[in-house]
């Protein structure tokens, strides 16, 4: 073709325009006809030429169209052949090309589906539309309950009923035998009967019912008694009066004892005015109601949930009294942000026993308890926190405890806390937040008996349970004194090792071979797991679960999908079932069969950081909760140590853990020594902090007040705080009169002082400081009103401004700051709880990490940075939700602050 070009370089112009367009078969036509004879030959040769080169740019063309398309689908394939062409084995690899294409788009469809972002975010989607459905239903249901009552309630009933409401007022206690107390219980009995139509629903204590209704049969379509084990037989006309009856009650704690009532005058009765009643032996004394209902009713529905203790405390009375039975109880009391130590364990080594057994004391103990409770009411996590003492032996030392508590603290105080101190009689259907309890048993003269009855199992079960968020023991005697079979020795061996066993693989139960390798890998880490479990009825399969793992914490259902019980078929039913129960409150992991057997540690990440995100541990461990306070006493020779706050200035702020104090020259770990326990079968657990008091080398330094209002740089925060983060500064003081008698515009003023000082901050919290330092003890209906009002009006007057950043109506939840002041401060969290912490200044903290750091918008590792800048760790399910809903939030304000810290 070069030759044929230089050719016609010589030739005419027409040629010449051949060439500029590149047209080679045309040019090589001319050629051949205007060549003579002698130049035929070369040109027929070189039109092959030209050819040869049309065909391969052809096949050049048709390869890159298929490398580019190939490129789209299998990226990398092209280069790879390119580079390796040389390389035998694609001689086999394009051979089965096919089936590795469908191999790639099945593995890619799978990997898809096991998407977990994307499960996650449409499961937050589903989560929110229940909620708001939640909700609406709600709301609906409320109102047409009120309304249907309103057009029920007719003229002559309204009447009655405020006279009821009139009679009841002014028989007060109604404890006299006066003529007039007569008059007016017949009274309120005859209007009661007028107006008892009206209302559908009346609660009352038993003794009123015996008062107010006049008994009839059939008089309710239905009674429910509570609490139906502390009611005696005195009760029983309660079955008379109900047309259907639901009784609850729990046989593993204290029945009526009928103490002083001779057995023989007992039997007398019963064969002089019952004899031939069936069931006779149940009208006893010592008989209750519920006892009475286990036997004539058929239906038993046993309750699982326990809503009051923290998991680690209703563990001993799970372990005791419940899952013995086969009805394990199933704590749903989630971890608070910042809690208490739910069991701690002082030893009293000087402890000796005074007095016989029904009046034995142990003033060593009684001491301790006391220097505890002082020093637990002066710190600040203990703000509001009701309390309670019981001894676990007589009430001889509750006695002594309750002498020496009112010698040391002001009525007051005692009145606030609702401190009383008694037996676990005096506490049956009560609570408190912390309780401390008084073995008091020691060794001495009189040899140490073993409580080992029914009667003792449910005076404990009664004891433990009692406290919400803290369990004290107290103890003198150690296990090595202590019989095996007394419920003394149970306790302590609780107390020094709290923990949950991992369950038995050939204990449990299994559908298919992949819920077992599922056990197997949840409780190859140590995690307690109950398999097939139903839930409600148990002959009712409809509500069963593959596998729950279980810890001090809280629960999690686990889902195992295979296509053998879990097809395509079963998928609406599973999640209807699904939402049934978790509107119940259990919450769910699902694991599919496909992704285990695919890959298997990818398959069970999930379940792993549910489980630390719930807090649920292996064994139940949990060592985030803060230190206890040291015991507090004014004599230096007492044998209790001072409090962190006696001897160590601090500067921070109010509810942060305190480091023990440490004098020079003295051993760090004198404060807190482990107790020692020669017993093969049981081991001091990190979790427990098991203290003993220590004899001082020396006076106790004066105390120091710790300030009431934290400055920066508090060394005692685990992280440090930015330091555009200011110092929490809390009101203090008196705020103003009592609202139920003060007028709105005295209330008003008070308010507007504390949110002088702490606003930004929740109506909430400046509600409950104001009350609490006027002296109410809590906020009922009628009070919330009154604030509400007076807070209004200092709206109206434009002193305070209101945010309703939470979205929810009234002005309870709205953020409150005075006029003219920063719309959002960010600020050290204080005595605040998480809670009460604002929206928007949480969202300008974590909007901060964002602009600071490379954290991702709401992943784990970036609320768990919020909140350690707020000096909290226990990222619940609920704070978790609370985080997401500030960064998700809208203020303008919040803008306004991070472009004002750009532009400084």
């Amino acid at each position: 073709v070069e030759a044929a070009i230089e050719r016609v370089e010589a030739c005419s112009a027409p040629l010449r325009g051949l060439v500029q367009l590149h047209d080679a078969h045309a040019l090589v036509a001319v050629l051949i006809d205007a060549a003579d004879e002698r130049d035929a030959t070369a040109y027929s040769e070189a039109y092959d030429r030209v050819v040869d080169i049309e065909t391969t740019r052809a096949a050049q063309t048709e390869r890159a169209r298929i490398e580019a398309l190939v490129e789209a689908s299998m990226p990398g394939l092209v280069a790879q052949v390119e580079i390796t062409m040389e390389d035998t084995v694609w001689d086999d690899r394009l051979s089965a090309l096919g089936d590795a294409w469908l191999w790639a788009v099945a593995d890619d469809w799978i990997q898809k589906r096991g998407d977990l972002n994307y499960h996650q975010e449409l499961w937050r989607k589903r989560h929110a539309a229940d909620a708001a459905v939640s909700g609406l239903i709600a709301d609906a249901a409320s109102l047409r309950a009120w309304v249907h009552f309103f057009d029920r309630l007719t003229g002559p009933e309204a009447n009655a009923l405020r006279s009821w409401r009139e009679a009841v007022r002014a028989m007060g206690k109604g404890t006299g035998r006066s003529a007039k107390q007569a008059r007016l219980k017949q009274e309120a009995r005859r209007y009661m009967d007028a107006c008892r139509d009206a209302v559908p629903v009346w609660i009352m204590p038993r003794y009123l019912v015996a008062e107010m209704v006049d008994p009839a049969p059939g008089r309710y379509d239905l009674v429910i008694v509570d609490e139906a084990s502390q009611l005696g037989v005195e009760s029983l006309f309660l079955f008379y009066i109900a047309n259907k009856m639901i009784v609850v009650g729990d046989d593993q704690q204290i029945s009526p004892a009928g103490v002083g009532i001779p057995d023989a005058a007992v039997a007398g009765l019963q064969q002089h005015y019952l004899e031939g009643l069936p069931h006779l032996h149940a009208l006893s004394p010592q008989s209750s109601l519920y006892g009475n209902a286990k036997i004539r009713f058929n239906e038993n529905i046993v309750l699982r949930e326990h809503f009051r203790c923290m998991p680690e405390i209703i563990q001993f009375s799970n372990d005791l009294c419940y899952a013995s039975n086969g009805t394990p109880l199933d704590p749903l009391r989630a971890y608070p942000a910042n809690r208490l130590d739910p069991l701690v364990l002082r030893h009293v080594p000087d402890g000796h026993r005074v007095g016989k057994t029904q009046n034995a004391t142990n003033p060593p103990e009684a001491e301790a308890i006391v220097a505890q409770i002082r020093a637990c009411i002066e710190d600040p996590r203990y703000a509001d926190a009701t309390m309670g003492v019981i001894s676990l032996q007589g009430e001889a030392q509750a006695r002594l405890i309750e002498t020496m508590l009112l010698e040391s603290l002001d009525p007051e105080v005692i009145e606030t806390r609702r401190l009383i101190c008694g037996d676990a009689y005096a506490f049956q259907g009560d609570e408190r937040n912390v309780m401390f309890l008084s073995m008091v048993a020691a060794l001495g003269e009189t040899r140490i008996g073993a409580l080992a009855n029914e009667a003792a199992r449910q005076r404990f079960n009664v004891a433990v349970s009692r406290a919400q968020d803290q369990l004290w023991l107290f103890h003198t005697a150690e296990l090595d004194v202590l019989s095996p079979t007394c419920m003394r020795h149970r306790l302590l061996s609780y107390m020094l090792d709290p923990h949950r066993q991992a369950t038995q693989e050939k204990q449990q139960q299994f559908d298919t071979k992949f819920e077992r390798l599922v056990y197997r890998r949840i409780t190859g880490r140590g995690y307690h797991v109950r398999t097939q479990v139903c839930v409600g009825d148990p002959m009712n399969h409809r509500y069963r679960i593959d596998l729950v793992v279980e810890g001090m914490q809280g629960r999690l259902a686990v889902e195992c999908d295979g296509d053998e019980w879990h097809g395509p078929d079963r998928y609406e039913y599973d999640m209807a079932r699904q939402r049934d129960l978790e509107r119940a409150g259990w919450q769910f992991v699902r694991i599919r069969g496909g992704d285990f057997y695919r890959d298997p540690d990818t398959a069970m990440q999930p379940l792993w950081e549910e489980l630390d995100r719930l807090g649920i541990k292996p064994g139940g461990i949990d060592a985030s909760a803060a230190e206890p306070p040291r015991p507090k006493s004014d004599d230096p020779q007492s044998g209790a140590t001072a409090t962190p706050s006696d001897n160590v200035k601090s500067d921070a702020p109010p509810g942060t853990p305190q480091p023990p104090a440490i004098r020079e020259g003295n051993d760090p770990t004198d404060g807190a020594r482990p107790t020692s326990v020669a017993t093969p079968d049981s081991k001091p657990a990190p979790s427990v902090r098991v203290e003993q008091p220590k004899e001082p080398d020396r006076p106790v330094d004066p105390p120091v007040r710790v300030q009431a209002t934290p400055t920066p740089g508090a060394a005692a925060r685990a992280t440090p705080v930015p330091s555009t983060t200011a110092p929490y500064s809390a009101f203090v003081g008196r705020a103003g009169p009592d609202p139920r008698y003060g007028t709105p515009e005295d209330v008003a003023e008070g308010l507007c002082r504390i949110i002088d000082q702490e606003g930004p901050v929740l109506a909430k919290r400046a509600y409950d400081i104001y009350l609490r330092l006027s002296g109410v003890r809590r906020m009922g209906g009628g009070i919330k009103k009154s604030m509400n009002r007076a807070l209004q009006k200092a709206i109206q007057q434009g002193r305070v401004v209101k945010e309703n950043e939470a979205g929810k109506l009234g002005l309870l939840y709205s953020t409150v700051r005075l006029a003219g002041s920063p719309p959002v401060v960010p600020r050290e969290r204080g005595p605040r709880s998480f809670d009460e912490i604002p929206l928007s200044e949480l969202q300008l903290v974590a909007r901060r990490l964002l602009r600071d750091t490379a954290a991702t918008p709401g992943s784990q590792p970036h609320l768990r940075s919020v909140l350690e800048l707020f000096d909290l760790k226990r990222l619940t399910a609920q704070v978790e939700t609370t985080l997401l809903d500030a960064l998700d939030g809208q203020y303008t304000y919040v803008d306004d602050a991070l472009r004002s810290e750009e532009k400084r």
